[in-house]
């Protein structure tokens, strides 16, 4: 397992930058947390080269579902998840949940006869004004209602359309989700309860409308292992695409375990700034270990961290975000895997920063 830690260096190397730690550095606490998380990974299309920034290969997932089977993992359905949140109930290690969006037809085609093949529960988040609509490569209403008796597929909703709503007003906002589970409810009988930010948007404004109509979880699309004193609004997903879809940073990513914070700003994905103030607080079980931490901006230099009370972290941009969606990932060294001294664990913190429209046109022109 040796060879995990290792791949694991160059991968985040690649993709994000190096974590780092100290050797003299006491042991990673274990935390009530990780006996209440479980990681969500969020796919989009499978096999569909005309898209590769936004599917991985049928390789990559039949290698990544393979891992899940024989690797030690449970594989949950996200209710079994969400209910355990709200029980308080323990959820076993190396937990894994699986979800889709966008409601391609990859899904059916590919997808679900691999996942059957293994009995894992899913769910399918979809917008239902494009399913409504018949639109070409996006599943049906049929499709759907075939998945959901299986028994195995939970059904979710994104808007009626899988767009930006961040930008909109508070009305238009409105109208889009109400359109949604209107659609939802007169093709399907029934409620959903599980909503999805397209690419992983939200603001506060977007969140509490979302909290409002009676959803039991959201999800977005920044790094993290979900627990269940997380934001139900907001949980954080791994999202899976080819080129972040090799099996060793699965594997990094399915071992991840929660790391907490508190006074997170910004509150939103939404920017107005282009250089904004960027912080939080590590709970205090965790206060001591501010100089292991290490975070990564994509698209630029590893960004400086100051730390003007223990546990209080602010993170310094090396420059200005130019890029409509720019993730921060913050890691810190967690206990091995139970059992297996030699598998590292990280506590991942995800953060996605998401330009104001007229910074990014302005950013274009």
């Amino acid at each position: 397992m040796l060879r995990i830690f290792y791949l694991f260096l160059i991968v985040t190397c690649l993709s994000a930058g190096m974590p780092s730690a100290h050797a003299d550095s006491p042991a990673p606490p274990v935390l009530e947390a990780d006996r209440h998380k479980a990681v969500i990974f969020a796919y989009h299309r499978i096999g569909d080269d005309a898209y590769p920034n936004g599917s991985v290969r049928v390789e990559q997932f039949k290698n990544q579902m393979r891992e899940l089977k024989d690797g030690g993992y449970h594989v949950l359905s996200l209710p079994d998840v969400i209910k355990a949140f709200e029980t308080g109930q323990d959820i076993p290690d190396q937990s894994v949940v699986i979800t889709f969006d966008g409601g391609h037809t990859s899904i059916v085609d590919i997808a679900a006869p691999i996942l059957m093949s293994y009995q894992f529960p899913f769910t399918v988040f979809v917008a239902p004004g494009t399913t409504n609509k018949g639109a070409h490569n996006h599943v049906s209403w049929h499709d759907l209602r075939q998945l959901k008796d299986t028994g195995l597929v939970t059904l979710g909703i994104h808007p009626a359309y899988y767009g930006r709503l961040t930008h909109l007003p508070e009305t238009d906002i409105k109208r889009y989700l109400n359109s949604a589970v209107s659609l939802y409810r007169e093709q399907m009988g029934d409620m959903p309860d599980f909503f999805a930010y397209p690419f992983g948007e939200y603001d506060v404004t977007y969140r509490n409308i979302v909290s409002r109509m009676g959803f039991k979880a959201a999800f977005g699309q920044h790094s993290g292992a979900a627990y269940d004193r997380a934001d139900r609004m907001t949980l954080p997903r791994f999202n899976i695409t080819e080129r972040y879809g090799g099996i060793d940073r699965f594997i990094m990513a399915a071992n991840a375990l929660p790391l907490p914070v508190t006074d997170l700003v910004p509150e939103s994905s939404r920017l107005d700034s282009t250089l904004p103030a960027i912080g939080f607080t590590l709970t205090p079980d965790l206060a001591a270990y501010t100089q292991n931490l290490a975070c990564f901006v994509s698209g630029q230099r590893k960004p400086r961290l100051d730390i003007p009370s223990k546990g209080r972290v602010e993170i310094r941009l090396s420059e200005p975000i130019d890029q409509p969606r720019t993730r921060i990932n913050c890691t810190l060294p967690g206990p091995s895997v139970a059992d297996d001294d030699d598998t590292p664990r990280w506590r991942w913190l995800g953060v996605m920063l998401t330009l104001a429209d007229q910074n990014i046109a302005a950013q274009e022109e």
